[in-house]
């Protein structure tokens, strides 16, 4: 069966508290994508604290940008990371655009998981550049 599209407007009338009928996968759904969401922000904003603007791009490439910043890095956080990004942020295209996701559930494991793990390795990157 496709997804729904009218359920991420009940999932947005019950996060605001205003009644809805959201099911469980348009919940699973939007974990997926605002998981994705912070770890592209927490990224992003390390690599601007470090003086590394330059390395992105201010229009819809950003999020590809952040992704390659890690992947040209040589450390092995580094490249955990690009790679936890570029998983999460096919987890989140599926979650947004696709009218059906095969086994919604595990995808959210997945992304619990790696949401975890990238979070980690963000917060014990170098804060200066080598």
């Amino acid at each position: 069966m496709n997804f729904d599209w009218i359920e991420y407007y009940q999932l947005s009338q019950e996060l605001l508290g205003k009644g809805g009928t959201a099911s469980q996968e348009a919940k699973e759904r939007s974990a997926i994508s605002r998981s994705y969401y912070f770890v592209f922000h927490m990224a992003l904003a390390y690599i601007y604290a470090i003086g590394d603007k330059q390395f992105i791009s201010s229009g819809g490439k950003k999020h590809e940008d952040v992704i390659r910043y890690f992947e040209m890095k040589r450390d092995a956080n580094s490249q955990e990371l690009a790679d936890h990004l570029r998983n999460l942020r096919r987890y989140r295209n599926q979650a947004d655009y696709d009218d059906f996701v095969k086994n919604v559930p595990s995808v959210v494991r997945l992304t619990i998981d790696k949401t975890s793990k990238a979070a980690r390795i963000i917060n014990v990157l170098p804060t200066k550049k080598p």
